[in-house]
């Protein structure tokens, strides 16, 4: 089952009308059924996404009795079994959604309420719980959710302490509660207080309470990873503020390389965010990312991760250093782009022979580590014109080479496009796009009319010799000037 707003297999399930035939049917057709429902794609997307969380024997049973105890509306009983399915998966939508029905029908409005407005922390377009949501404020005038909390205004009979364990299943929970509330300690009818979806700002309780008084086996922190993951995945890709967020929520429960992703991926999409960075956070994440790379010599994500946290605290010579190396150590496409725009806004403040100088030192060293993938090293090698680089790269050098081969290298070959990897691609592209920028450069020191983006034309830079070789892309985009200043290509970007 996917975790989505769109019709559950339980829902289709509840149509059988006689309850043996009923049961029958349900266990012959239950993973055709689950199968069905999702097909290859979904089982594909199982396999890549950490929030496509394992339908496992034991969550189909409890879904399975809790469907049966809902059906003859035995709603307490159903109760405990979707709590058993958040125990095993803290995760799973379907054990937030169904628990908030549950207690709907029970007449429990307050916890129905902090269900469902879980359900939606959790995925915001889920229609089902934004229409149960609109039943229990109708049902329960006073009863509100916005963004991570849910709100409840005070009835004459009210205790706060009751309260509390109806939402949190204990009293643990109240110090905490009270202090997201200002510290107010004494409620009147008609006063509001809100209760947080956010259990790890509670205090004092390390774990969290079934509803029937036993205590689950997971701690706060990995629930509340394993529903920001879930948040994060349904965060739309320009949502800068959205990954911002996120990563300030990561901070808060110790995960911090999943923070610094978040973060990463925030500056990336709105450069804005750089200047909002703590320096608490980034003291931290430098430590984090030291640790990473020294543990793991060639952990290439790290090296990207240790040349961002240098560019925001503008160590532009150190970051563009950190940032060829993960490109030349192999970094996946996605990554890869990012490198090459961080690179090159880097190179803005650099010296432009200062930072060649950068680059070659960040190639040679991944290739001297032994840790550069050969793919990469292939292309680096056909479009570098640095004869340290190309000696160093040469089948001789590399790790594992025969020294008796050396002299018998093949003539060099052009590289075949149609067999390159995507990242081999866009690695080729970034190098033709250097040496059209280098031509630029050469063409704007013998010119007093700087070309710009209205003026910029290869043939113009090849007729003066500034460039020599055939630039091209390897998937036929286009090069241009945009209006920074900035080699880009129609196929790969900046």
């Amino acid at each position: 089952m996917k975790l989505n707003g769109k019709k559950t297999a339980y829902n289709k399930l509840i149509k059988c009308e006689t309850p043996h035939f009923k049961t029958v049917i349900i266990f012959l057709l239950l993973p055709l059924i689950f199968l069905c429902a999702g097909g290859p794609a979904a089982a594909s997307e199982s396999s890549s996404a950490e929030t496509q969380l394992k339908f496992s024997d034991d969550i189909k049973e409890h879904f399975f009795i809790g469907g049966e105890f809902f059906q003859k509306k035995n709603y307490a009983a159903a109760l405990i079994e979707y709590n058993n399915i958040r125990q095993i998966d803290p995760a799973y939508i379907e054990g937030y959604l169904f628990t908030a029905k549950c207690y709907f029908n029970l007449k429990q409005y307050l916890p129905a309420a902090y269900f469902a407005g879980f359900t939606l922390y959790m995925e915001p377009q889920n229609e089902e719980a934004k229409a149960l949501l609109e039943e229990i404020k109708s049902a329960s005038p006073g009863i509100d959710f916005k963004d991570d909390r849910v709100s409840y205004k005070f009835k004459a009979d009210d205790k706060i302490e009751r309260l509390i364990f109806d939402v949190y299943g204990s009293s643990l929970y109240l110090k905490g509660v009270l202090e997201q509330n200002g510290g107010k300690k004494d409620f009147a009818a008609g006063d509001s207080i809100s209760f947080p979806l956010d259990l790890a700002s509670i205090e004092d309780a390390g774990k969290l309470k079934k509803f029937d008084g036993t205590t689950l086996q997971y701690d706060l922190e990995a629930l509340k990873d394993s529903i920001l993951t879930q948040k994060e995945s349904n965060l739309k890709a320009e949502d800068a503020m959205g990954y911002f967020d996120i990563s300030g929520e990561y901070l808060k429960i110790n995960r911090t390389y999943k923070a610094i992703a978040a973060y990463e991926t925030a500056c990336y999409t709105d450069f804005e965010f750089v200047k909002k960075k703590d320096p608490q956070f980034i003291s931290k994440a430098e430590a984090f990312v030291k640790d990473l790379v020294k543990k793991e010599p060639k952990n290439s994500e790290g090296y990207f991760y240790m040349a961002f946290i240098l560019f925001v605290q503008e160590n532009y010579r150190e970051a563009l250093s950190n940032f060829s190396y993960a490109s030349s150590l192999g970094l996946k496409s996605d990554i890869l782009k990012r490198a090459f725009r961080y690179s090159d806004l880097c190179k803005q403040y650099i010296k432009a022979l200062e930072a060649k100088e950068i680059e070659k030192e960040a190639i040679l060293k991944a290739s001297a580590d032994a840790s550069m993938s050969n793919k990469i090293a292939e292309v680096i090698k056909k479009t570098n014109e640095d004869e340290d680089i190309k000696t160093e790269l040469s089948p001789e050098s590399r790790p594992g080479s025969d020294p008796a081969a050396k002299g018998e290298e093949e003539p060099a070959s052009e590289l075949d496009f149609n067999s390159m990897t995507k990242e081999q691609k866009m690695y080729y592209c970034y190098q033709q796009r250097k040496i059209i920028d280098e031509g630029i450069q050469k063409y704007n020191e013998n010119n007093i009319v700087e070309m710009n983006a209205e003026t910029f034309t290869l043939q113009k830079l090849r007729e003066a010799k500034y460039i020599t070789v055939d630039v091209k892309c390897p998937d036929g985009g286009n090069y241009s000037l945009n209006h920074n200043g900035f080699v880009q290509c129609s196929a790969h970007g900046l």
